[in-house]
């Protein structure tokens, strides 16, 4: 699931985050450092990007990031297998066969995974180029 945060600047209390955002879930890829636009303090973030991790660490990262789009699509595929069923069960047809309910599930779950693979590589693109800037102050805009 994720989490609502709001990072802000302990200084001067300017939201990096712009309020509560969900950020989903914690991982250690992103900037090392954050800059506050308005004071210019400097926080460590204890995160790193894609080229500055170890084995460990991507292959930490790339198995929850496999885990979270298995468990965000496999249970509402399940609830639309049981609703699908229980739906064509009270209708006055037969479903004998529900292979066309399992066909719509594992077109769901492959769709919702090639979204989690764009949107981890946008994220770890995204990342490295304001590394390589040394920008660490619009990265949440």
């Amino acid at each position: 699931m994720g989490r609502y945060t709001n990072i802000y600047c302990s200084r001067c209390k300017h939201s990096f985050t712009g309020g509560y955002s969900r950020l989903g879930l914690d991982s250690n890829l992103g900037l090392p450092f954050l800059k506050c636009p308005n004071c210019g303090q400097i926080y460590k973030t204890r995160k790193k990007p894609w080229s500055q991790m170890t084995k460990f660490d991507k292959t930490t990262l790339v198995i929850n990031r496999i885990v979270q789009a298995t468990i965000n699509t496999l249970l509402p595929a399940f609830l639309f297998l049981m609703a699908g069923h229980y739906i064509f069960q009270m209708s006055e047809e037969d479903i004998s066969d529900p292979s066309f309910l399992i066909f719509i599930a594992i077109i769901s779950f492959v769709i919702s995974f090639v979204y989690m693979i764009y949107n981890t590589k946008k994220y770890i693109r995204i990342t490295e180029e304001a590394f390589k800037k040394g920008d660490y102050t619009s990265f949440f805009r």
